[in-house]
C-alpha cells in the first residue's frame, strides 16, 4: 500500500506543476485542438513518470528531495541487538517502527473510500443517461441517435447520442444540434471518459479537477468554433448561450451545451486568432519534465560516498558501552500462526518492544506463543513479566526457560562481565563445555545425552576467574543427574586434553536490512576479514537482499579495520540500485 500512495503522490504533485504551467502558457490561447493535445497527453506524461526508473551516476537535482518523501512512508527503526559471531543469516532480529497510530493505513483507508464514491458517482451518471436513452423518443441523425425528451432539459451528448428537450428540438434545432454534433465529431466523449479515470485515482488533488474543467472548457471552444464556421449568426448563436446559461447538468460524462463560463466563451469566439509562434511556449515544459525526471532517478551504485556528495548517508554515530547492552534482557518469541506449520522466531529486548509488535498486528492469528531466553541469565521473573504483557492482550502464551541452540549462544559471550565456562573432560578428551550460571538456569542441555556416566568427569574451569565455588555448584547438579564428578582448578591449558575448538572472532559490526511490506528485518555479521574485497560479502548481501528495501542500518566496531566500512559501502551499492537510508552507527566493545 505505502508504494501505491507514494505513486499517487508523486503524479500528484506532477498533474498540479502541470496544471500550473498550463494555465499560465496557453489557457488564452485560440489553439484549441493544440491545447487539447497537450492536456491529454501532459496528464498521461504526469502519470507516468513517477514509473520511470532511471539510474544515474550521481544524485540528480530534486532527487534527495524525493527520497526523503519516500523515507515518511518507508521509515523504519531498527533495533539492533549485539552482533552474532557465526556466519549466519539471522531472520526476524531487529524491532520495527515503533508507532501506534497506523497513519499510512489510516490514509489508504481514506482514499480508498474517495475512489469508490467517485466510482459510484460516475456509475450513476451512466445510469441515468441509459434510463433517458430508453425513455425518449429517437431520431436518426445521420450517423447520430437523437434522444427527444419532455421538459426542461440542458442538451448534452455523449458517445453516439444527443440528449435534447422537444422544445430546443423545435425552437433552436441549428445552433443546438451543430453544436452537439461538434462535440461527437471530435470524439470529445472519449477524452472525458479519459479524464475520468484519472480522478478516480487522484479525487483527492484539486489539480486533476482543474484540468477536467479545462479540458470542457477547451470542448466548447472547439465546438462554438465549429458552429460558427458552418455558417451559423454569430450574435443570434450567442444570445442562445446567455438565454440557456441559466441550465445545469447532472452528467459529468457529457458535454453540455450550456458548459462553461459564458463571458469567456464569448470572448474566445471573438478573440483574434493566436499567432502561430505561441506554439513554441510548448518548450517550456521541457525543462519541467525534465525537473521530474531527476527527481525520480536514482542514483546507481558507485564508488564510497564522502563528502563529495554521491550519495546520501544519514550518519549516526553513537557509542554504545558494554553495561548498556548487558542490562537489556533479550527473549525469544516463537509462535505458530493458524493454518501454517511454519514457526515464526523473533527476538525482542525490551517490554516497549513486545507491545508495539503485538499494535503492529506481529501476533495476529497465532495460536501460542513460546517464549525462550535468548541468554542464560535472562531471570525467570523477567520471563514472567513478559508472558502478562502478551496476555493483557489476549495471546495465550507459556513459558519455556530453555535457552534455544542458535547461534544467540556464541552472541552472549563477548557481552558477559566473566566467562563462566567449565570444560567436562571424559578420557582425556573434552566432552563438553558449560556456562554454570546457564546450567543452573537450565539443565536440558541436549549434549548431556552423549556423556557416558560409567567414565568419571573432571571439571576444570576455563581460566582463572571461575571460582571453586562455582565449579562446586555444577558439580552438585551434575552428580544429581548420575555422574561421578572430580575438579581440577588448574586453568585450562593446552595438552590437559584434548584443545577445544578455538574461539569465534569476535564480530566487526553487522548490516541490518529493513524491509517495507511488513517483512522482518534481516542481517548477517561483519568480520574483519571482510576488509577486504572477496565473493563472500557479496553472497552474504544476496541472502538477504530484495527489491523493497527501505533502510540499512550498518554497526561497525570503532576497533575494527578502517577499510572495513568502505569495503561494505562499495558492496551496497553494487547490489542496492535504488534510494534507500543508509544509516551508520559506531559502538565500542
Amino acid at each position: 500500500m505505502e508504494v501505491f500512495l507514494l505513486y499517487i503522490l508523486k503524479s500528484g504533485i506532477c498533474l498540479a506543476v502541470f496544471y500550473v504551467c498550463f494555465k499560465a502558457l496557453f489557457s488564452n490561447d485560440t489553439f484549441f485542438r493544440f491545447n487539447r493535445r497537450i492536456l491529454l497527453v501532459g496528464t498521461g506524461i504526469c502519470m507516468l513518470l513517477p514509473l520511470c526508473r532511471i539510474k544515474t551516476s550521481q544524485p540528480l537535482p530534486f532527487s534527495y528531495t524525493t527520497s526523503q518523501w519516500e523515507m515518511v512512508f518507508h521509515e523504519e527503526e531498527v533495533n539492533l541487538l549485539p552482533a552474532p559471531d557465526k556466519e549466519e543469516v539471522l531472520t526476524g532480529m531487529t524491532g520495527q517502527k515503533e508507532t501506534s497510530v497506523p497513519w499510512v493505513g489510516i490514509i489508504g483507508i481514506v482514499y480508498f473510500i474517495g475512489c469508490c464514491i467517485c466510482l459510484v458517482t460516475t456509475v450513476l451518471s451512466f445510469r441515468k443517461m441509459y434510463q433517458l436513452s430508453r425513455s425518449g423518443r429517437k431520431l436518426q441523425q445521420g450517423k447520430y441517435t437523437l434522444i427527444l425528451l419532455p421538459g426542461s432539459l440542458s442538451p448534452f451528448s455523449w458517445g453516439r447520442y444527443i440528449f435534447l428537450s422537444e422544445d430546443d428540438y423545435r425552437d433552436h434545432p441549428d445552433e443546438i444540434l451543430t453544436h452537439e454534433k461538434m462535440h461527437l465529431r471530435h470524439n470529445h466523449s472519449v477524452d472525458l471518459a479519459y479524464m475520468e479515470m484519472i480522478l478516480l485515482l487522484q479525487w483527492l488533488n484539486p489539480a486533476v479537477w482543474l484540468l477536467k474543467r479545462e479540458l470542457r472548457d477547451i470542448h466548447e471552444y472547439q465546438a462554438d468554433k465549429g458552429v460558427l464556421n458552418q455558417g451559423i449568426d454569430a450574435t443570434k448563436y450567442q444570445l442562445l448561450l446567455v438565454k440557456k446559461a441559466v441550465g445545469s447538468s447532472l452528467y459529468t460524462l457529457a458535454n453540455s451545451f450550456n458548459h462553461s463560463k459564458i463571458k469567456k466563451r464569448i470572448t474566445m469566439m471573438l478573440k483574434k486568432k493566436s499567432n502561430n509562434w505561441a506554439r513554441l511556449k510548448l518548450a517550456l515544459l521541457v525543462p519541467v519534465g525534465l525537473a521530474a525526471l531527476s527527481a525520480f532517478a536514482r542514483p546507481e551504485v558507485g564508488s564510497p560516498p564522502e563528502a563529495t556528495g554521491e550519495i546520501h548517508l544519514s550518519v549516526n554515530k553513537s557509542t554504545v558501552n558494554q553495561e548498556t547492552v548487558q542490562q537489556d534482557h533479550a527473549v525469544f518469541l516463537t509462535y505458530k500462526v493458524s493454518g501454517s506449520e511454519d514457526l515464526n522466531r523473533l527476538v525482542c529486548k525490551t517490554l516497549d518492544r513486545i507491545r508495539t509488535r503485538v499494535a503492529e498486528g506481529q501476533f495476529k492469528n497465532t495460536l501460542e506463543v513460546t517464549i525462550n531466553p535468548a541468554f542464560g541469565d535472562v531471570p525467570a521473573s523477567y520471563l514472567e513479566k513478559v508472558k502478562a504483557v502478551l496476555e493483557e492482550k489476549g495471546i495465550k502464551c507459556k513459558i519455556d526457560k530453555t535457552v534455544p541452540n542458535t547461534v544467540m549462544d556464541d552472541v552472549a559471550k563477548p557481552y558477559r562481565k566473566n566467562d563462566d565456562a567449565v570444560f567436562l573432560i571424559q578420557n582425556k578428551k573434552i566432552v563438553a563445555a558449560l556456562s554454570i550460571e546457564r546450567f543452573s538456569a537450565n539443565q536440558n542441555d541436549s549434549r548431556l545425552n552423549q556423556i557416558s556416566k560409567s567414565v568419571p568427569l573432571i571439571l576444570q574451569p576455563e581460566n582463572a576467574k571461575v571460582s571453586r565455588q562455582e565449579v562446586e555448584k555444577l558439580k552438585g547438579l551434575l552428580e544429581k543427574k548420575g555422574w561421578v564428578c572430580k575438579i581440577n582448578m588448574h586453568a585450562f591449558k593446552i595438552g590437559d586434553a584434548a584443545a577445544p575448538p578455538p574461539p569465534p572472532p569476535p564480530p566487526a559490526g553487522q548490516v541490518v536490512f529493513s524491509y517495507r511490506d511488513g517483512q522482518p528485518d534481516q542481517q548477517f555479521v561483519l568480520y574483519d576479514r571482510h576488509a577486504k574485497l572477496g565473493p563472500n560479502l557479496g553472497q552474504r548481501i544476496d541472502k538477504i537482499y530484495s527489491d523493497n528495501i527501505t533502510k540499512v542500518t550498518v554497526r561497525i566496531n570503532k576497533k575494527a579495520p578502517k577499510e572495513l566500512l568502505e569495503t561494505v559501502k562499495q558492496e551496497l551499492k553494487k547490489k542496492i540500485d535504488y534510494p534507500v537510508r543508509y544509516e551508520i552507527l559506531q559502538f565500542i566493545d
